[in-house]
Parts: C-alpha cells; structure tokens; sequence
C-alpha cells in the first residue's frame, strides 16, 4: 500500500522535472534529483533496519510526498507553475479512493478486503477511462475499442453518442 502512496506521488511530480529542462535549468534539476536521491537513500537507510522491507515502501512513500511538494516549490520559482482546479479536484478524487484503500485495508480481513480493493481499483479505473473518454476525440483507437465492450458505453459516455 505504501508503495502505491509513493508512485501516487511520483505521477503527480516527476513531470513537473521536465520545467527544469525545457527551461534550461540543468543546475537545478542536477540539484533537486541529488537532494531527493539522497533523501531516499536517507530513509531507506534509517527505516529498512526498523520495518523490514516495508521500510523501503515507507521510505519511498515519504521521499515523493517530499518530492511533490520539492518540486512544485521549483515549478512556481521558475515559471509560476500551479495547478488548476481540475487538476486539483483529479488529484483529491484519487486521494481519496487511495484513502479507502488504505482504510478497507487496515480494516477489513480476508476476502472483504480484497473484494473491497478490487472495488476500488475497478472504479478508479472506470473514472480513468471516462475521464480520457472525454478528453481524446471519438476516433481514437483507445475509445474505439472501449465502445465494443458491452455496457462500456454507458460507464464512460454515461448514454451518449461520442
């Protein structure tokens, strides 16, 4: 679970590496992979010992979160970046349905926890493709293919014709 908390984290920040390079700024982008590069090693180092391999998901999870937050501070240095309120209710939302992965997990057993991830997981994936369902045009290959499946139209076009 942790892991997913940290690859969470690296989807929402690792682009946000490339301002530093389409902006020129190979010193700052040197200096930020080797802050957090280290950081990792950091944590790894104090939480392994402690937790087991857990510790590594730990120390992951932690790197990224500081990770994010490290290179939306670059971001908004160097261009002003920030993210818009859609971005901002996308990331909540998936926030939110890790949160019920980690709730269903520490709180359920056995086959209700599964059953509860395999919730979750079905329906973020739906979201997913709904929400690229209405942002790619309606000849794309990927939705092409979705409308084939049975009932898919109605999951991501909610009835209508794209």
């Amino acid at each position: 679970m942790w892991m997913v908390l940290g690859v969470f984290g690296r989807v929402l920040s690792w682009p946000m590496g490339f301002i530093q390079l389409s902006m020129g700024a190979g010193r700052w982008f040197m200096a930020t992979e080797a802050i957090f590069l280290s950081l990792q090693a950091l944590l790894a180092t104090w939480l392994v010992p402690r937790h087991g391999v857990v510790g590594a998901a730990y120390a992951f999870a932690l790197c990224y979160l500081f990770y994010t937050a490290g290179m939306a501070w670059v971001g908004y240095r160097l261009i002003g970046f920030h993210w818009s309120r859609a971005v901002i209710r996308m990331v909540v939302s998936a926030a939110s349905l890790i949160t019920l992965a980690f709730v269903g997990q520490h709180f359920l057993d056995g086959a209700m926890a599964l059953i509860s991830g395999a919730t979750i997981c079905v329906s973020g994936a739906l979201w997913s493709m709904r929400g690229l369902a209405h942002r790619l045009p309606a000849e794309n290959p990927l939705i092409t293919i979705a409308k084939r499946i049975p009932g898919m139209r109605y999951l991501l076009f909610l009835g209508e014709s794209k």
